[in-house]
């Protein structure tokens, strides 16, 4: 339909995940499946969701809705307002992939059996992360941590397939590991696949083991770190575009946003106040 209006994004530090913004006037698909989760947030109307059995669903303004890999379905609009609903398209074995790391065993994919469910923890957590990835206002291991942060929660709370995890325990050792790593590399793109590496844990184990043991997880201390590094540069007069690289900003819009979220003050009013 000419009045609707659809967004795509891929967000190349979470690979096998396609992000839809749409806001559809109207809307009437025929039966039809996709190979992928389709993860959606309801914001605004009401959308008619029909499964070929056993019976139609609505999904309103603030639902989340889990669509299963290959499930046949159809979908529609209700009323002459339209809606307007945020979806994360994802790969079976991206799912397959966390439900692994949280047993830390090989285990069936997750599937869901509600259609829709409230939780306004995971709404807004969802929203967040849709949107961050969507304009791209993070750094790597940031947007990998939410990614899995969320989904994680998601599939440990809804999936059928139940998933138990192990009690995590504090272990220094792993965790200045890790550290010794974030100091070695701070002015680097780090992502959480090398992290796992270097700790010998999965994505999901390593940001609890971390957190456990230094009090916030590794991209949250990577990002103090790199900041506490950027005060010592800026003292020495370094210009602040040189600086924001130096650290391992390789966007002048991330620094200077996390630095004022930081101090409360930008980088370069930071600098002036030095005489």
């Amino acid at each position: 339909m000419e009045n609707n209006i659809l967004k795509f994004h891929i967000n190349h530090d979470i690979s096998g995940v396609e992000l839809m913004n749409a806001n559809f006037k109207s809307n009437k698909a025929s039966l039809h499946y996709h190979p992928e989760f389709i993860i959606g947030v309801m914001e605004s109307g009401i959308q008619s969701y029909c499964p070929k059995s056993p019976k139609e669903k609505i999904i309103s303004k603030g639902q989340i809705s889990m669509i299963n890999p290959e499930r046949i379905h159809s979908n529609k609009n209700v009323d002459d307002k339209g809606y307007k609903y945020r979806t994360f398209n994802i790969q079976p074995e991206v799912f397959q992939k966390i439900a692994n790391d949280i047993k830390q065993d090989e285990v069936f994919i997750p599937s869901f059996d509600m259609v829709t469910v409230k939780d306004k923890h995971l709404k807004t957590q969802l929203l967040l992360l849709h949107n961050s990835l969507f304009l791209n206002q993070f750094d790597t291991i940031q947007n990998q941590n939410s990614f899995y942060e969320t989904f994680a929660y998601l599939i440990k709370t809804y999936s059928s397939n139940k998933l138990k995890t192990r009690k995590v325990n504090t272990n220094s050792i792993v965790a200045n590991r890790i550290k010794d790593y974030l100091h070695t590399y701070f002015d680097s793109k780090i992502t959480l696949e090398q992290l796992s590496e270097v700790s010998g844990l999965s994505t999901y184990y390593l940001n609890r083991v971390f957190s456990k043991s230094i009090g916030i997880p590794p991209h949250k201390y990577l990002m103090s770190l790199r900041l506490n590094k950027a005060q010592e540069l800026l003292k020495l007069k370094n210009s602040v575009t040189e600086v924001g690289y130096m650290v391992g900003f390789f966007d002048q819009s991330h620094f200077t946003r996390n630095f004022k979220l930081f101090l409360g003050i930008t980088p370069k009013q930071y600098q002036s106040s030095f005489f």
